[in-house]
Formats: C-alpha cells, structure tokens, sequence
C-alpha cells in the first residue's frame, strides 16, 4: 500500500507538469501565468530547463565563429523543451523517496535529449528543403545545407562526448540506439532515401 501511495503521489506531479507545460519553457511569454496551485512546480522544473538551456549552450562553445553561432542558431530560448521538461519531471519523480533533487547525470540526460533532438530538427530540415523552424529561417537556408548538416554533426559530436562521460553503459546503449533511430526514421520516410 505504501509503495502505491508513492506512485501516485508520483503520477499526481507528472499529472500537474503535463497540464501546465504551456508555462515551462525557457522562453515561455512573461504574460503567462499559471494558476496557483501549479507554481511551486513549475518554478522548480523551469529552473531545471534554465540550467539545462545554460548547459547547452556551454557544451556548443567553439573556438571557430561560424560553427559556433550555427550550432547554438536553434537554442535561443524559443523551443518548448518538452523532451527535457519530461525528464526532469520523471527524475525528480523518482527522487521524492530519496531527496527529491535532479541529479547532474539525470540532467546531463535531460540536455542530451534536447540537443540529440535538435540535432535531427537541423538534418530534417536538410532532407526536408524546410524553410522555417521554430519561426525563423532554418540553419540550412541561414547558412547552406552543406553547413547546417556539419552543425546537425557537431551537435551530435558533443552530444557523444557527454554521452560518454555518464559512464552508464545502459544509458548510453540506449541514447546510442535513439540517435540510429532516428536515421531509420528517414529512411522509411522513403522520399529522400530513394533519390539518394
């Protein structure tokens, strides 16, 4: 019985995220506000999405300003973070028996997710002959599609450097298989796979 309450306890937070994810997003409207009850969640999983948002941009840092401003192009606050939001809402879930902290390889997790993700937005967009993304001129128009899949590449570099330093084989089999994927994904697409 203990162990159910737990859960749904558990669930019940997961529950309050999923209705007011609208409100979570690194750069959510100010003129939003969410109703009272939700705050004290919210205010600590838009922290989280806050440091996660820094961490990206951190890990993307390059010496060569080009590369530089064409990875960190997609990462300026405009995306919603649903990938990494419900990563952390499961992590500091799981983590209410303990001390209901995100650990930093749980949020290493979460940052991953965001930019394995946009990593494939940017090579979508290549294979797509996409104009706009996340309301603005995709990498690959901004920059050239040649240029805009060596960022999708870097992205994915780094992405593989953190990966590794969680040192977590099962973590990183599964990130590992995600990220081939997502190439699957294209190729049962079709369309681009054929004219290859």
């Amino acid at each position: 019985m203990f162990t159910i309450r737990r859960l749904s306890k558990q669930f019940l937070t997961c529950s309050v995220i999923s209705r007011s994810y609208r409100y979570l997003s690194v750069g959510a409207a100010s003129h939003k506000t969410a109703p009272e009850e939700l705050q004290p969640t919210i205010n600590i999983i838009k922290e989280d999405l806050q440091l996660i948002h820094r961490d990206i941009l951190q890990h993307l840092g390059c010496y060569e300003q080009e590369l530089n401003e064409l990875a960190k192009y997609h990462f300026d606050a405009k995306g919603k973070l649903i990938r990494p939001m419900i990563i952390c809402t499961m992590a500091r879930s799981f983590n209410q028996q303990q001390d209901n902290f995100l650990h930093e390889n749980q949020r290493c997790i979460a940052t991953l997710g965001e930019m394995i993700h946009t990593a494939s937005l940017i090579h979508d967009d290549v294979v797509d002959s996409s104009d706009r993304r996340r309301g603005k001129p995709a990498a690959a128009v901004q920059w050239g599609p040649k240029k805009a899949v060596l960022a999708g590449d870097y992205i994915l570099g780094i992405s593989s450097v953190l990966l590794a330093r969680i040192g977590n084989s099962d973590v990183i089999s599964l990130l590992s298989l995600v990220i081939q994927d997502l190439v699957r994904e294209v190729k049962a697409v079709g369309c681009f796979w054929n004219n290859v």
